[in-house]
């Protein structure tokens, strides 16, 4: 989207998010735990609504009835339950007053929209949802349509250690909390200071992230020090299931995993059935500045990158640069650099897609990501044999 009114996007929730500070969460279950994790860094949840339990997260938990007879509509009410009973539960407060959008949300709505913007205006905390970060882009596979256009880099290389330490300071230095910080690449269990890297980020920052995870493509069994950083600093990690495409990783697969559960590590299986094929044909370089920011705009991918203490508006638009796909233009990322905290609703608009032109120079290459485009490719698909 291209910046209207820089610093002041947001406005039409000022006044719903400075008014409603306490959040009751409707449901003490799994979600309800989980989105309590995600809040807690600010002490902003007054309890939970359940007819079952009386505590939940060490919080009180109350029924609905007694919650409804409390007769405030101060409290944000964020509905973390199941799809049966999410909209029972909406309807039922809908019809005792609450409005949504103002004081009701629904769990997947906020944390994937609101809960940045809430956070600023009733806190005055800047959240954000992910970043992305390279460590290397180097990798041992040579996967055609590699989202991260690997293939395309003629200059593999693995970043600076030292720079990397910048990087993640300056990201900190503004950032007040993430929800999932992804160590990334290339292949990170290539990269020879990951240990190191993720230590550092989690003995630093670990009280200001969610999640700090990493990723590999389940073809590297990780090294004995790696394992033990991982599991002391509860570190995640994405394992890649590329088994009916890549015979390596079929060799390599359950021994990965199997050792990576000996350190009782958390592993998230990431099977796709298919990936996006994002560069076009043609390159749409006589799209006007108009079409171009529609487009960015509709594809709405709003993952960022970190990166020479930078935020990128696009992580694509990033690993492009990297690859040599694209030039980088000056408003592809936002410098951290000398950040000051007047900045820092400028900053989270520019994460959530805000920027001068609207648009980032992939995107007269790109078909964009998953809300738009639909050409659709063989996942892991090796251009040479692996």
């Amino acid at each position: 989207m291209k910046w209207k009114n820089k610093g002041h996007e947001f406005e039409r929730f000022r006044n719903v998010f400075t008014w409603h500070k306490k959040i009751y969460i409707y449901g003490a279950g799994e979600l309800g735990e989980d989105l309590y994790n995600r809040l807690k860094f600010v002490d902003c949840v007054e309890g939970f609504i359940d007819n079952r339990k009386e505590t939940c997260m060490g919080r009180r938990a109350v029924p609905i009835t007694e919650f409804l007879e409390m007769g405030s509509r101060d409290y944000i009410v964020i509905i973390a339950a199941g799809f049966q009973n999410m909209n029972l539960f909406k309807h039922q407060l809908l019809v005792n007053g609450f409005e949504e959008g103002k004081n009701l949300f629904l769990y997947p709505e906020f944390i994937n929209f609101y809960m940045p913007i809430y956070f600023m205006y009733a806190w005055d905390r800047l959240y954000v949802k992910v970043i992305s970060f390279l460590c290397t882009t180097k990798c041992n596979l040579n996967c055609i349509s590699c989202l991260n256009f690997t293939s395309y880099n003629q200059k593999k290389k693995h970043y600076d250690i030292g720079q990397l330490k910048k990087d993640v300071d300056s990201f900190f230095s503004a950032i007040d909390y993430i929800d999932l910080f992804h160590v990334c690449g290339g292949e990170p269990f290539l990269y020879p200071h990951l240990a190191e890297l993720l230590e550092y980020i989690s003995q630093n920052y670990s009280h200001r992230i969610h999640t700090l995870a990493t990723t590999t493509n389940a073809t590297i069994l990780p090294e004995d020090r790696l394992c033990r950083v991982m599991a002391e600093n509860k570190i995640s990690l994405y394992l890649d299931d590329y088994r009916e495409n890549v015979p390596l990783v079929r060799e390599k697969y359950e021994r990965i995993k199997t050792k990576l559960e000996q350190y009782k590590i958390k592993v998230i299986d990431n099977y796709v059935d298919q990936w996006l094929n994002l560069l076009a044909e043609k390159d749409s370089e006589q799209k006007s500045s108009e079409k171009l920011a529609l487009h960015f705009s509709a594809c709405n991918v709003l993952f960022n990158s970190l990166h020479n203490e930078k935020i990128y508006l696009c992580n694509y638009s990033d690993y492009a640069v990297e690859a040599g796909i694209v030039q980088e233009h000056e408003n592809d990322s936002y410098s951290l650099t000398g950040f000051s905290d007047e900045r820092r609703m400028e900053l989270l608009e520019y994460m959530l897609g805000y920027s001068d032109r609207g648009y980032c120079e992939l995107c007269k290459k790109c078909k964009g990501f998953l809300t738009i485009n639909t050409d659709y490719c063989e996942v892991a698909q090796q251009e040479r044999k692996v």
